[in-house]
C-alpha cells in the first residue's frame, strides 16, 4: 500500500498492478503509468507531471471520458476513474501549478 501526503491528508494509492484498468479504457489511457505518476506528484514530485506528455499511450488522462470502466474493472477497489480526473486536472492546468510553492505565476490565455 502507497500512502502519501496532501494538504496534510493521507491518501492511499494501492496499485495491485492487475493492468484490467489499462485494458478496459476505450481511449486507450494507460491508467497504470498514470497511476504512478498521481502517486509521485503526492510525494511531492512536482515536475513528474511533464511524463504525462511523454507517455507512450494513444490517451492521456485529459481524453478521459469518465465512463468509469477502469474503476468497475478495478480488483483492487480503487476509485481510479477519480485519480484520473484529477490528473487531467492537473496536467489541464500544470503551468499554473508551481505557483502554489512560491514561483511566478505564469499567464494563461
Amino acid at each position: 500500500m502507497n500512502k502519501s501526503i496532501i494538504n496534510g491528508k493521507s491518501v492511499t494509492v494501492s496499485c495491485m498492478a492487475f493492468g484490467k484498468c489499462s485494458e478496459s479504457c476505450p481511449v486507450q489511457i494507460d491508467i497504470m503509468e498514470s497511476l504512478k505518476i498521481y502517486k509521485d506528484y503526492l510525494d511531492g514530485n512536482t515536475k513528474i507531471l511533464k511524463k504525462i506528455d511523454e507517455m507512450q499511450s494513444a490517451g492521456k488522462p485529459v481524453d478521459c471520458i469518465e465512463c468509469g470502466a477502469c474503476s468497475s474493472c478495478c480488483q483492487g477497489r480503487i476509485d481510479v476513474k477519480r485519480f484520473i480526473r484529477e490528473l487531467a486536472m492537473m496536467q489541464s492546468c500544470g503551468r499554473l501549478i508551481p505557483s502554489a510553492y512560491g514561483r511566478k505565476k505564469e499567464l494563461v490565455g
